[in-house]
């Protein structure tokens, strides 16, 4: 087999893979870090388009991607903020620096969108000009008011010595179309912030039909935190409630391990043994639910970036199929978890498929899992 091109030695903090040309192949994103820390200098970030055949062809310049003086990254995702139809994709940089968005042109370039739609770093200005950012690890995007856009919750690491100016956490919401701007609501939905915040991943764990919000958060005496959403307006800190208590945490991913239809949680910690502290779901089996799992023809076959649109009860739930997200490469299961809260019944399920079309599904029941093949129509059991 041919070598694939993209073996490197450098000091990669994420990675993740998404159909970023629409040609149905994976291409992959590398952020790298510091070559040396703590001082400045940093390793270009990598970028590979796939060829179809196990092979990468590297195409950071060509897609514009290529920085004169490079930042150190620590998180990344993918995901389509604008609603065009194509992958984009968020990196959130470390030692003061501004985040990047970059919006896909849809012919194979990039444009860096993030200090024009506001996610670049936050309003606080910096008593240093050359450093307007802060130290963004990673993040997760998620539909949390059900409004149709991709909202995202940026986990930022702020040291007191350096507050408010080095960017806490934020929380911002998509405002929509025309412009897609974001605007930091993290103050007021209830999200409070911590000085370790490195992780973050959105879930429903309720099966509420609302995304819920899990935060890792390191240093001794800092803990991981978990809060519930409130019908899109608000969030709970509900921590205590569910037992869960993981001091110096620095990763947290959602999954139904035990396959009894709702989301458990995986949170790694690093202060000592166990380490790894796996909460089991109690509570989401009082509501419906179903899984789905996106398998693509003529589009990627893995279905990175396939976005599914679930209506029941008159609510839409909308969910992106993810390769990768996050700092230090959190990966949660293949396929897509939608709670149905009280409804029976499932009124539609579609999926738009990256460089394909956006197709509908029939067949699709409530508390099972499901496998959405491209161009069939038809959801078969899984």
């Amino acid at each position: 087999m041919p070598d694939s091109g993209v073996g490197t030695r450098d000091p990669t903090t994420a990675s993740a893979f998404a159909d970023a040309d629409g040609d149905g192949f994976l291409d992959l994103y590398a952020g790298n870090w510091l070559v040396r820390y703590p001082e400045d200098a940093a390793v270009q970030d990598s970028f590979w388009t796939g060829n179809g055949d196990g092979t990468f062809t590297d195409a950071l310049a060509a897609a514009g991607m290529e920085l004169e003086t490079p930042w150190s990254c620590y998180g990344l995702e993918w995901t389509d903020h604008d609603n065009d139809g194509d992958a984009d994709l968020f990196v959130g940089n470390y030692h003061l620096y501004d985040n990047q968005l970059w919006q896909n042109q849809g012919d194979g370039t990039f444009v860096d969108v993030a200090a024009a739609l506001g996610v670049a770093h936050d309003t606080i200005e910096s008593p240093y000009s050359q450093y307007p950012g802060g130290h963004t690890y990673g993040g997760d995007w998620g539909d949390v008011d059900n409004d149709g856009d991709m909202d995202f919750y940026m986990a930022n690491l702020s040291h007191p010595r350096t507050q408010p100016w080095a960017d806490p956490s934020m929380f911002v919401v998509n405002q929509g179309a025309p412009d897609w701007t974001f605007v930091d609501q993290r103050e007021a939905m209830g999200l409070i912030y911590d000085e370790g915040d490195i992780n973050a991943q959105f879930a429903d764990f309720d099966n509420d039909m609302d995304l819920d919000l899990v935060v890792a958060s390191l240093y001794t005496q800092h803990y991981a935190r978990l809060y519930r959403n409130e019908g899109g307006s608000h969030f709970t800190d509900v921590t205590y409630e569910m037992g869960m208590v993981v001091e110096d945490a620095v990763s947290a991913v959602w999954a139904d391990v035990d396959e009894d239809g709702d989301e458990d949680l995986l949170v790694g910690d690093r202060s000592g043994a166990p380490y790894l502290h796996l909460y089991v779901n109690r509570v989401g089996q009082a509501n419906h639910w179903v899984d789905l799992r996106l398998e693509g023809t003529t589009s990627n076959r893995d279905g990175a970036g396939a976005r599914v649109t679930v209506v029941a009860g008159g609510v839409s739930q909308m969910r992106d199929q993810q390769l990768g997200n996050g700092s230090w490469n959190t990966q949660r299961p293949a396929g897509v978890h939608v709670g149905l809260g009280s409804n029976t019944t499932i009124d539609s399920v579609t999926v738009r498929w990256i460089g394909g079309g956006t197709e509908t599904f029939g067949g699709v029941g409530v508390d099972g899992r499901w496998r959405l093949v491209e161009g069939t129509g038809v959801a078969v059991p899984d």
